[in-house]
């Protein structure tokens, strides 16, 4: 009357995304888009990695399809968090009461009953980038012409991204619950599904404006949280 099943996986996600971007200024000739017609080509090229590795497994437990139960965990590990908080577990658990299963409730009216609960967290890392300032090519504008962009009459200069870098950010995790009713009466003509829901992020990571007088005019933070229920 009882079963068992479970499995253990692993899983690696690596990508880097290489983009070049060219632009030709002063067209020599009108109705020749091409960049041999440009008299100034300007390039610049964004390359953003990205890994992500993790280790996961899965418990079901079956007791005489009456009750059913399953335990799920997954560790990650980020490339885009700090060295001692890039690594975060979250879990989930699922049980089922398929109370029809019981002698004598299971007739002619109440053809299928089940009551299911469940208890859910996930976790989630920052984007790429933001744990430290970095360098890129420089621009700067005047508010009236296009302004200046480097590399400029052959001389290259770098200026500091807009967005000030967090070392201590941490993943933000968030953590459902749900309740739920099956119900299916005379012979499946008639069905009803309940559920009630409740779900609270924390640690969110959002992106924080800051005041420009700082050299910067943002910062991806851990701030707030967010909750959402209904039925």
């Amino acid at each position: 009357n009882f079963k068992f099943d479970g499995k253990i996986g692993n899983n690696f996600y690596s990508t880097e995304l290489n983009e070049v971007y060219t632009q030709g200024d002063g067209l020599v000739a009108s109705d020749y888009d091409n960049m041999d017609n440009a008299t100034v080509v300007k390039s610049s090229n964004f390359v953003t990695p990205y890994r992500r590795s993790a280790m996961y497994f899965d418990l079901n437990f079956d007791y005489a399809s009456l009750l059913f139960l399953e335990i799920t965990g997954r560790n990650d590990w980020s490339s885009t968090l700090p060295p001692d908080k890039k690594s975060f577990f979250y879990p989930s658990a699922n049980l089922s009461f398929v109370f029809t299963q019981l002698n004598g409730l299971k007739g002619n009216i109440l053809n299928y009953g089940k009551l299911r609960l469940s208890a859910a967290q996930v976790g989630k890392d920052a984007p790429a980038f933001a744990l430290n300032g970095y360098y890129t090519k420089a621009t700067f504008s005047d508010g009236y012409t296009s302004g200046i962009t480097y590399p400029n009459d052959g001389v290259a200069g770098f200026g500091r991204v807009t967005t000030l870098g967090n070392p201590n950010l941490k993943p933000e995790k968030t953590t459902s619950y749900e309740v739920g009713l099956n119900l299916q009466f005379f012979n499946n003509r008639l069905g009803l599904d309940a559920t009630a829901y409740y779900s609270k992020g924390q640690d969110l990571i959002v992106s924080a404006p800051l005041a420009s007088t700082t050299g910067y005019t943002s910062q991806v933070i851990n701030s707030g949280s967010i909750e959402t229920k209904g039925i």
